[in-house]
């Protein structure tokens, strides 16, 4: 989600300051700080749910102190502790069921706490869009579950696991939002932005009542239909040049490993060349110890010396 925080995520969140914040999917922390550096700024706290993060979390507690909370566990079990909050950014296990219940949850826990907060969810275009990845299958509820299979969509993340078809009922992403919205479409607007896998924006038409100027910064956000129509055309050119990009940086990581395993059989070489010097150095001077007269006259003493060795 990272993309959208200059252009969309950061000016809307300094329009409404929000208090607390929840981000569904923390991986390797490139949109967390962001929002914690946000945080920072304005006295907002950030809470981030995620199983297995990809990030030392010790340094980032160390870092951040009070203005981050880490909860490390699936989001339908954390969300429902997590306290009431304004902002809820979703980007974690990219499934209907998954988003879906999230936005159930949070519906519950805004009703609850009298908050509704803005939702932020990415994925809501191709390729999650109308198709479900599952980060843990078997946590997903089989009536709920497509069928799957692990395998890459046109190249795209060949080791995760997806939905074997794409469309129909109870699959993807933007499929989750539009059934969430069949019995709320009263009390939420939805705004939709174009690229890098689309990010969608569920405002409460409450917010527009304390914040007038919300929905013209939303509207502006809004391309024109020849416009996006454009931007879905550079799009899909961007998610086929994906697979080569990330060849190219497999190609180049391998090369790099490669060079230092080169660097470090060199430094290897090097060393036994400089122990292979001293043995001839050594040799060399066991060569002339030998032939000194010295080295003769006490022959005699090395043969005693062998001969008491052998009797004794």
């Amino acid at each position: 989600m990272h993309p959208f925080w200059d252009t969309v995520l950061r000016p809307i969140l300094t329009l409404l300051r929000p208090d607390t914040i929840v981000e569904i999917g923390v991986e390797n922390g490139k949109t967390t700080e962001k929002l914690l550096a946000f945080c920072t700024e304005t006295g907002a706290a950030l809470h981030g749910i995620d199983p297995l993060p990809l990030i030392d979390e010790q340094k980032w507690k160390e870092q951040w102190g009070e203005t981050w909370t880490l909860h490390t566990g699936k989001s339908l079990d954390v969300l429902p502790h997590v306290p009431g909050f304004d902002a809820l950014l979703i980007d974690g296990d990219h499934n209907w069921y998954t988003v879906f219940h999230e936005l159930q949850l949070m519906q519950r826990h805004a009703e609850q706490h009298d908050r509704m907060p803005i939702v932020f969810l990415h994925d809501i275009d191709a390729p999650y869009g109308r198709r479900d990845r599952y980060d843990d299958p078997k946590s997903i509820p089989a009536d709920a579950r497509q069928p799957w299979e692990r395998s890459d969509i046109n190249g795209l993340n060949p080791t995760v696991c997806h939905a074997v078809r794409e469309g129909g009922p109870h699959n993807g992403v933007r499929t989750a939002v539009e059934d969430f919205l069949l019995e709320r479409s009263d009390r939420y607007a939805f705004f939709e932005i174009r690229g890098f896998f689309g990010l969608g924006i569920l405002v409460p038409y409450a917010r527009f009542a304390r914040h007038p100027s919300l929905r013209n910064l939303l509207t502006d956000l809004s391309p024109s239909a020849l416009l996006q129509a454009h931007m879905e055309q550079l799009e899909q050119d961007r998610m086929l040049r994906i697979p080569c990009a990330d060849h190219l940086d497999r190609s180049l990581r391998e090369q790099h490993a490669l060079r230092e395993e080169c660097d470090t059989l060199a430094g290897t070489i090097e060393q036994l060349l400089a122990e292979q010097a001293r043995y001839v150095e050594s040799m060399h001077a066991l060569e002339h110890l030998t032939q000194t007269r010295s080295w003769r006259w006490t022959a005699w003493l090395r043969h005693i010396g062998a001969f008491v060795t052998r009797h004794s």
